[in-house]
């Protein structure tokens, strides 16, 4: 099968920035991505990357090494943009410096067997994979997180201190809202919520809860149709797409459609959910769309809610009126009825 390929390429030596160079490669749906590179680089000697033990992102989702050809393509398709793990942490290519690896594991290194150690080091895709790390590079990762909670779910006796040091005077616990980025990887998400619940959250201060509520918030747009707007789904369910396209709707993907958005961080670490918050909003706009349909109420809520934050941190004015399905469907009725 044929491959096309965009590699990105990096010298910390002598680039400014990363560039791409394109590949068209007959390849087989039983190789390994490791034998995927391999072969890249005997097209190009000039391309470097981990040959123990590559990081890779395809189509940006963390793909495990191992993985085969066939089931990437299955996925993603024959179209292929490969990037190093960590863009901002590359050092030539795919090789990235691993130093914040290390010093996270560092963190709870001290109440840590050799096994947990193992754990630790067979989960570097999903440490490198943490959705926070777009938005604060200080973040210690996803990977030692899961750690520390398998440790103490597994008895450790350094359980005050272990918690200790993943949530104090560290970008760590409160600063994770766990969404799956690896390819076929494994959903921790009650792991974290659970590691969350053993700890009281931190309270921001008077002068942040004063600001929240005079804050600009986004009022319910007046909707009379759909076939004249470009519409942008969050989270959408079946109903909902098919609702919509009986309707008439123009509908505008963007790709943080299915992403989350800052909504179970805003009360523990509001700069963090705005900055996420701002980020969904601008991609949907930024994607065409003028207005934007959430599965769930109180994902409306929140996005309207914190409206004026969101353009704070951003720096930009964000033209999207934001509605959620139900609150869409009761238009609909009322309409009807009359």
């Amino acid at each position: 099968m044929r491959l096309d390929l965009k590699v990105m390429f990096f010298d910390s030596r002598r680039d400014y920035l990363p560039h791409y160079r394109s590949f068209k490669i007959e390849a087989q749906r039983e190789w390994n991505l490791k034998e995927l590179l391999a072969r890249i680089g005997e097209l190009d000697e000039e391309f470097d990357y981990n040959t123990h033990y590559p990081l890779l992102r395809i189509n940006s989702t963390v793909v495990p090494y191992g993985e085969k050809v066939g089931e990437v393509i299955d996925h993603f398709g024959s179209d292929l943009v490969i990037d190093p793990v960590s863009k901002y942490r590359s050092i030539d290519d795919l090789l990235i410096d691993e130093e914040d690896f290390q010093r996270a594991f560092a963190l709870i290194e001290p109440y840590a067997t050799m096994e947990d150690r193992y754990f630790f080091l067979s989960n570097k895709e999903l440490h490198y994979a943490s959705a926070t790390f777009e938005f604060d590079r200080e973040y210690i990762g996803d990977a030692v997180l899961v750690t520390a909670y398998r440790m103490i779910k597994r008895g450790n006796p350094h359980r005050e201190e272990i918690l200790r040091a993943i949530s104090e005077d560290v970008s760590g616990l409160w600063s994770c809202e766990f969404e799956n980025m690896v390819f076929k990887g494994r959903d921790y998400g009650e792991w974290i919520e659970e590691l969350k619940s053993w700890l009281q959250p931190p309270r921001p201060d008077l002068f942040w809860r004063i600001c929240s509520q005079l804050t600009k918030k986004k009022q319910p747009p007046l909707v009379e149709r759909l076939d004249e707007v470009p519409v942008a789904l969050y989270r959408p369910t079946e109903e909902m797409e098919r609702w919509m396209e009986e309707q008439g709707a123009v509908l505008t993907p963007f790709p943080r459609a299915n992403r989350r958005a800052g909504q179970s961080l805003v009360e523990v670490n509001p700069d963090l959910a705005y900055k996420k918050g701002a980020a969904l909003l601008l991609d949907a706009m930024d994607n065409g769309a003028e207005l934007l349909v959430t599965s769930s109420l109180d994902d409306a809520a929140y996005f309207r809610s914190n409206f004026g934050h969101f353009e704070r941190v951003s720096g930009r004015e964000i033209y999207i009126d934001i509605i959620a399905f139900q609150e869409l469907q009761e238009i609909e009725l009322r309409e009807e009825v009359a």
